[in-house]
């Protein structure tokens, strides 16, 4: 094979890499904004509940809800130990208000607008 030969069939191949990475990336993009309604249950215990990928934290008639997901690498929060949320991938820590106390994670939860449907009289927020 001559020199030439080699890089332009290098070069081929490496227009094809760029191509398929380009793909690949906006089909990741494209699943990671896909919305999700979460339909938040009537009957909730005080504290700290989690439903699906959703936090919902209520106090007295008052409600929060907070995206599930570590700020620090996405993992989801499902457990909850001395009054903190707690992170099962790496440790990291939030306070019932979705603020990080402890990291590694710096970013507080995202807030979730909590939605009442006027028909149905259910809560629900989109994540």
């Amino acid at each position: 094979m001559t020199r030439r030969k080699f890089f332009k069939t290098a070069n081929k191949i490496f227009g094809l890499f760029l191509i398929l990475t380009g793909l690949w990336a906006a089909d990741d993009k494209k699943k990671q904004s896909a919305v999700k309604k979460v339909i938040i249950p009537g009957s909730m215990n005080e504290g700290v509940n989690f439903v699906g990928n959703v936090i919902v934290v209520k106090r007295g008639k008052s409600l929060e809800a907070f995206e599930a997901r570590c700020t620090h690498l996405g993992c989801l929060l499902n457990r909850k130990i001395d009054n903190k949320i707690v992170c099962n991938c790496h440790g990291s820590e939030y306070n019932f208000k979705g603020e990080a106390i402890k990291g590694p994670a710096v970013k507080s939860l995202n807030k979730l607008v909590i939605h009442a449907d006027k028909k149905s009289k259910n809560l629900y927020v989109y994540v």
